[in-house]
């Protein structure tokens, strides 16, 4: 039992970081694109 879980996790865990990274850089778009429009506006 424990060993699927731990199993799981592992294969969870990159998709995780991939997800945040994605997420990451979004947010980051978006704060550029508030920026730009802060400074136009």
């Amino acid at each position: 039992m424990s060993m699927g879980i731990l199993f799981t996790s592992k294969e969870i865990e990159p998709t995780l970081r991939k997800k945040t990274i994605i997420y990451n850089r979004l947010w980051s778009l978006k704060e550029l694109f508030i920026s730009i429009m802060l400074l136009i506006g």
